[in-house]
């Protein structure tokens, strides 16, 4: 007799970075409490840097993977966008991989678009894959 527990990926996303292979382009605070999504695009010099400074660490390390797992980050690696996501939880980063494949998977189909385009792409996905509709809160 097998026993299974189903739960919903999202509760345990924190943050979504969405990166394309130059530096960031959203980062979105996932707060399942309040059903709030806080959805940052406009980044400072330094975090620009940062953002970019990623990418490249990330491409140094995994060029030769699609996924990756470091701590709390896991990662998807697509043709034009990397989908990392922050979880409380590292045990599971197998369903998360699985959301974040779709995402840019999605995401690679349309290739190069606006920001606007990716954060509600990934919106759309976020909300498709935890079945309800969270407020989005723009900064």
């Amino acid at each position: 007799m097998c026993i299974c527990v189903i739960t919903m990926v999202l509760q345990h996303i924190n943050r979504l970075y969405i990166f394309n292979y130059g530096a960031p382009i959203a980062v979105i605070h996932i707060d399942n409490n309040t059903k709030r999504l806080i959805v940052y695009t406009k980044f400072n010099d330094e975090e620009l840097i940062k953002g970019m400074a990623t990418v490249a660490s990330l491409i140094k390390k995994y060029h030769s993977q699609k996924f990756f797992t470091i701590k709390h980050y896991t990662g998807y690696m697509g043709q034009e966008y990397i989908a990392v996501a922050y979880t409380n939880n590292p045990l599971f980063s197998p369903p998360i991989f699985g959301f974040l494949m779709r995402l840019t998977k999605r995401l690679d189909s349309v290739g190069a678009v606006t920001v606007n385009y990716v954060v509600n792409e990934a919106i759309k996905a976020l909300n498709a894959e935890n079945g309800k509709d969270f407020k989005v809160v723009l900064k």
